[in-house]
């Protein structure tokens, strides 16, 4: 899918599996700036569904005249999207490899992003142009924007940011019976990009003591760097909101999660947490 930016998104389905020493490596690209992916379950009653969305912001200047953060390919400005398609295919073969795993295509992509927006299962007709979508998937869902909330379809929007990484397994039989996105978000860096920003993120740490701090950064990096955003959107009846808050609260303590509720960068972190 093209935004109106430019910027474009795949979306790969795919079931869930247990990783272990037997199990075959996947071969991802080596992303850099203006990549991201996200790893989305989607969960209501009637079940789970998994997805990996693949994201790309190519960068152009207008003296070049090809594409500046493709994976190591040279691309022509008119080729982006074409480029971008073949990546994404690349990626789902290779996720194929150890799972089931599909392209979302039309109708399918609709009704993720549906989801996405509403937390319901309402299906959203993909129109015979698919242009506009933006506007398709929100005309006949009621968003209203208050202070430091958010309510969609009259229900409130809960966001919870889970800074560890916790197994997230152990969250889902708790919250098995509201529905939710679990999100995990990640904007990617190439390798020296990521070692500039190491340094930006730690430049004040531990002054004058710089064993100390190479100590403290040895083992941060891996293959897939950048910022991450990890955690659960939830929606909940205005009714039952401080009583479900208390309950994750109280959960979270015994658990001994890191946790954050977010109230006052709400809706920066809800808009972040949707696709694109």
């Amino acid at each position: 899918m093209q935004q109106k930016d430019g910027s474009c998104f795949s979306v790969i389905e795919y079931e869930p599996y247990e990783k272990n020493y037997l199990s075959k490596k996947l071969e991802l690209p080596k992303f850099r700036r203006g990549w991201a992916i996200w790893n989305e379950r989607q969960h209501s009653l009637k079940g789970d569904r998994d997805f990996l969305i693949i994201f790309w912001n190519p960068f152009e200047t207008k003296v070049n005249l090809k594409i500046e953060n493709t994976l190591g390919d040279e691309v022509d400005k008119k080729d982006f999207l074409k480029y971008f398609g073949m990546i994404a295919e690349k990626i789902c073969k290779e996720f194929s490899k150890v799972t089931q795993a599909k392209l979302l295509k039309y109708q399918e992509l609709m009704n993720f992003l549906s989801f996405t927006l509403t937390l319901e299962e309402n299906e959203v007709e993909m129109p015979e142009v698919p242009l506009y979508m933006d506007a398709l998937l929100s005309q006949d869902v009621k968003i209203q924007f208050k202070a430091n909330d958010i309510f969609i379809n009259g229900k409130k929007i809960f966001v919870v940011t889970l800074p560890d990484l916790p197994k997230a397994w152990k969250i889902f039989e708790q919250v098995k019976n509201i529905s939710y996105r679990y999100v995990r978000r990640i904007l990617l860096f190439d390798e020296k990009e990521s070692e500039i920003e190491l340094k930006k993120y730690c430049g004040k740490w531990c002054p004058h003591r710089k064993i100390m701090l190479e100590e403290i950064e040895s083992g941060i990096l891996s293959k897939l760097n950048g910022y991450c955003w990890n955690g659960f959107i939830f929606s909940v009846d205005e009714v039952e909101y401080e009583i479900f808050q208390a309950s994750l609260s109280e959960y979270f303590q015994a658990q001994e999660f890191s946790f954050l509720f977010e109230h006052y960068n709400l809706k920066d972190v809800w808009w972040g947490s949707l696709p694109g």
